[in-house]
């Protein structure tokens, strides 16, 4: 993550089929500086939560999150801070009490964003 977000042309980056082995992936301070698109895809069993520290991914206008199942409650921190989101996409949620849990938190963490971002159930 650390080469990628290094590459300032990167506009889309697309993570798919458990990507890397992390339960957390952080987005730091002035790295994905041309990242409009984020797709995380298929990441059964590892990934737990996204974090997007102040400064991080400065032009992201799109994120895609499906079948990211382990995600939880507060698994996006700092989404709130995310200046240019405008959609967020989530796919394979809509099944069950724990899964409608975690969309009204990130429906929460999203109303605190001055964008107020358009959330998505596909």
């Amino acid at each position: 993550m650390e080469v990628l977000g290094n590459l300032s042309m990167l506009a889309i980056l697309r993570l798919q089929d458990n990507a890397c082995e992390e339960k957390e992936l952080r987005f730091g301070p002035e790295r994905f500086k041309g990242l409009t698109s984020l797709e995380l895809v298929n990441w059964w069993w590892s990934l737990e939560s996204v974090k997007f520290e102040v400064g991080a991914t400065p032009k992201l206008k799109v994120l895609l999150v499906a079948n990211c199942w382990q995600i939880n409650d507060g698994g996006f921190s700092g989404i709130e801070t995310l200046s240019t989101l405008k959609e967020v996409s989530l796919l394979g949620y809509n099944y069950d009490q724990t899964y409608t849990e975690f969309k009204e938190q990130l429906q929460k963490q999203l109303g605190m964003n001055k964008n107020k971002p358009n959330l998505s159930i596909l």
